[in-house]
């Protein structure tokens, strides 16, 4: 959930009485948390069975499932979730069911990034959908001001910006002995990115509903102390969910979110292992998913640590959670179909490339393993993709100069090369480091033909690579508009810092994604965030760094997180526009 969606609810809120006391995340075993929650929670657990369409939602005893066709579980709610209510309804519209449901359970997030962060049990809600046969998430409200004593969805006027679907609640306050105290009907409508009450001024964000956005970020690894922190001894497994619990709402805020996946998942028996052979438990793709990724790009020069086995178990992994993938593949057929999603009327066509594989042999005779570059194959490719009538083809090679601030020219000519091919945007991996951005016109010959976008490097998003600024990444949100005519056009670039926490300020490892502003300003508005000062004094040369590449300027404070990168001639397109026009 956005800060401005949270920050609208908690403007209409009643002053917070007594919260529910005694019961952390910790409280005990899952009969014994359930037990605790019918009995001190301001809710009336039902028990009922929904249909809506293919899919049935089952709720019994605070437990939500989603069902499919044939019974099986798609999903189901956290054992420390006390599920009490959910309502079935197209609330962004879609045409896909979403649910909307309401929760007790302990935290914001996960226990740990906040010390202030009352553990006590509290009332959230919750809004999933399923897409492609997964459960995903589409917008929360942690840690509610008041808790929900019933609420119903109906339709609203729609608006420009969204739906406008109307959200009716009952509302009171926390007590300690669990009765119904100043009970009061509250109405908030669906705003496109979050509910909002009816009293609150309605803005209109910088994007309408026809806008589509894609989110970028970029090295997804595990090394080994990773593994080591997210192993669970008690029943053998790993959770690797609380690395990305602060940004989760950035990434499902997107429509359409991509990562690159530096590892492969060859089996257990293979063993787990980071540089500079890459393997990691399959709980990594799952958190992945929860994160609320929708692609992974898989051709990099780590995705043949494993050999044949590893690729192609590495895909009926992603196969099996719904994710989509580029890159690598299991058959010719396979390599040659380009990978299409229609997003909200928008068709984009992905491609993805690496460089090389670290010198291991692709299987013999079976080179559709691994898109290895070659201008022959990225031609053809474009070629094949064009044929599919995309609005937008987007290139993703893994590639560059590894921990150089800056993409060298070989790297600058293959992103110039993927342009004048076709593409129109070029998102890279590799360097491990931020690079600058361009925004680049594709040539036919010496003439500018139509224009295009290069990020030259994502940097790492997630890591154990401490040394700066390899600690540093970003999300990178493009938003993309059809205009009058139905030209589908790059109508706004931004980027959103990101920050490696490693150890927390007594030194205990916590190695989470943070969203840098929102973690200095919780800093500066005098909340614990478990940072040392020797932290905080990096996010803030982060920020600062970032907002120096990408725009030329000193961050703005109204500007809040997400910094939009201005068309302007950076150094880097000077350089290659001089060097054209010398040659």
């Amino acid at each position: 959930m956005s800060h401005k969606v949270l920050c609208a609810l908690i403007a209409a809120a009643l002053s917070i009485s007594a919260l529910l006391p005694g019961c952390s995340r910790e409280y005990g075993d899952t009969d014994e948390f359930r037990e605790f929650t019918k009995q001190k929670a301001l809710c009336e657990p039902v028990s009922r069975t929904e249909t809506s369409g293919d899919h049935t939602y089952v709720l019994e005893d605070g437990v939500l499932s989603f069902l499919d066709q044939n019974g099986k579980k798609i999903w189901r709610s956290d054992k420390y979730w006390f599920v009490d209510d959910f309502r079935l309804f197209d609330i962004d519209g879609d045409g896909n069911t979403d649910c909307l449901f309401s929760l007790w359970k302990s935290y914001s997030f996960y226990k740990g990034f906040d010390e202030n962060d009352d553990p006590s049990v509290k009332n959230h809600l919750f809004l999933y959908t399923i897409r492609g046969g997964y459960a995903k998430s589409l917008w929360a409200s942690s840690n509610l001001p008041r808790p929900i004593y019933s609420f119903e969805i109906s339709e609203g006027i729609p608006t420009p910006v969204s739906t406008g679907a109307v959200l009716r609640t009952v509302e009171g306050k926390y007590t300690e002995d669990g009765s119904r105290d100043g009970q009061r009907e509250f109405t908030y409508t669906w705003q496109g990115w979050g509910f909002v009450p009816e009293d609150e001024p309605a803005a209109v964000p910088t994007q309408g509903t026809s806008a589509v956005k894609l989110s970028f970020v970029g090295d997804l690894m595990v090394h080994s102390r990773q593994l080591y922190e997210a192993y669970n001894a008690g029943d053998s497994a790993y959770d690797f969910g609380y690395s990305f619990a602060f940004v989760r709402d950035h990434i499902t805020s997107a429509d359409y979110a991509i990562g690159n996946l530096e590892t492969v998942f060859g089996g257990k028996e293979t063993g787990y292992t980071d540089f500079p052979a890459f393997n990691a438990p399959d709980e990594f793709a799952l958190a992945l998913r929860e994160a609320g990724f929708d692609m992974l790009t898989t051709a990099n020069n780590h995705c043949n640590d494993r050999g044949e086995s590893g690729i192609i178990r590495t895909i009926n992994v992603l196969d099996s959670l719904g994710l989509d993938h580029v890159g690598t593949y299991k058959s010719g057929d396979e390599r040659n179909r380009v990978f299409i999603r229609e997003i909200k009327g928008i068709k984009f066509a992905f491609l993805s490339y690496t460089y090389g594989v670290n010198g291991i042999p692709l299987a013999s005779g079976k080179p559709y393993l691994a898109n290895v570059m070659s201008e022959t194959l990225i031609r053809e490719d474009i070629q094949r993709a064009k044929s599919e009538n995309p609005d937008i083809i987007v290139v993703l090679p893994h590639m560059g100069d590894e921990y150089e601030g800056r993409p060298g020219e070989e790297w600058r000519d293959w992103a110039h090369f993927m342009l004048d091919s076709g593409a129109d945007i070029v998102i890279a991996s590799h360097p491990h480091v931020l690079q600058p951005v361009e925004f680049a016109g594709a040539r036919n010959g010496n003439k500018e033909t139509r224009s295009g976008f290069i990020a030259y490097s994502t940097g790492n998003f997630l890591s154990s690579q401490r040394e700066p600024p390899t600690d540093a990444g970003m999300i990178l949100n493009l938003y993309f508009e059809r205009d009058d005519t139905g030209k589908v056009f790059l109508s706004n670039v931004s980027y959103i810092p990101t920050w490696v926490k490693f150890t927390d300020d007594n030194g205990d490892f916590d190695i989470t994604v943070l969203p840098v502003w929102e973690t200095l300003n919780a800093a500066c508005n005098g909340k614990n965030v478990n940072l040392r000062e020797s932290d905080i004094s990096r996010l803030k040369l982060v920020l600062a760094e970032q907002a120096k590449m990408f725009l030329g300027r000193e961050p703005a404070p109204a500007e809040r997180g997400e910094y939009f990168i201005g068309q302007t001639l950076n150094a880097i397109q000077i350089e290659r526009r001089n060097r054209l026009t010398l040659d």
